[in-house]
């Protein structure tokens, strides 16, 4: 629902609740009675109440607005996710900030998030000898989200203090695909509470290599990046239809051999 129509909602529903208010406090003949013989001050009171100016609808509705406009501002309070996740309000550029009002929630769960000895199959279907680890993130969402998508948007790598030494030129962003990696998609629906994995990279038995699971491959220098033994800190975006991104960062603990790596939110 876009916003001009959730304040048309607002205030009409505001002066229909007044209209009932207004009922309520003209019936019975006892407050017909106190309004006309009570105190001065509460005459006066109860006959604004009762027959208020024209401009009180209007004044109303401004009441109303702003108390719209103070909950879309402050309601990310309700959207935080269950992990410590970053996220931006322009998630390319700023990959680390709070997303105020995304429907979005990036989640990762090492014992959850890590899949062990899974199979690979080739283009043809022909299940190969290598099995694989996967990581992948679970992103949820509170409502319907149509075109929802995974980006990659930054990998550095750091050093013993956790600082960035280096980073592997990206060139904005990356989409990733979906699980499972057979069905080769980039976008998809998310609905309620129901979560989706977004594959982020794997490792094949007896090869000592990251493997990005964007679309499209990606050039060789990104190999020789990720060779190197290090820690490294991926950040990652996922996007929407009418919802704010949100972003995670997994520290990624690569000791240069397929069986001995660790991952973490970073």
């Amino acid at each position: 629902m876009r916003l001009w129509q959730k304040l048309a909602i607002c205030g009409l529903a505001l002066l229909e609740v007044w209209r009932w208010l207004k009922w309520l406090l003209g019936w019975g003949e006892h407050i017909e009675f106190v309004t006309h013989h009570g105190p001065s001050g509460f005459r006066a009171v109860s006959n604004f109440l009762l027959n208020p100016p024209p401009s009180f609808s209007f004044a109303l509705f401004v009441l109303a607005l702003a108390l719209f406009l103070f909950w879309e501002r402050h309601r990310w309070l309700h959207y935080l996710p269950a992990f410590s996740t970053g996220s931006a309000k322009t998630w390319a550029a700023q990959p680390d900030r709070l997303v105020e009002g995304s429907l979005l929630e990036p989640q990762f769960d090492p014992l959850r998030d890590i899949y062990r000895n899974v199979d690979l199959f080739n283009v043809m279907g022909q299940q190969l000898p290598n099995k694989a680890t996967y990581v992948q993130i679970q992103v949820a969402s509170l409502a319907h989200v149509d075109d929802c998508c995974g980006w990659l948007t930054e990998i550095v790598r750091l050093d013993a203090a956790g600082k960035p030494v280096a980073s592997l030129p990206i060139g904005g962003s990356r989409s990733f695909k979906w699980s499972p990696q057979e069905q080769n998609r980039i976008s998809v629906p998310i609905d309620p509470h129901i979560p989706q994995g977004l594959d982020i990279f794997r490792v094949i038995e007896n090869v000592n290599r990251i493997e990005l699971m964007v679309a499209g491959g990606y050039p060789p220098a990104w190999i020789t990046f990720l060779n190197v033994p290090a820690v490294y800190r991926m950040a990652i975006a996922v996007t929407g239809k009418e919802t704010k991104p949100r972003s995670i960062k997994l520290r990624v603990d690569w000791k240069g051999q397929w069986n001995d790596f660790d991952v973490g939110l970073g």
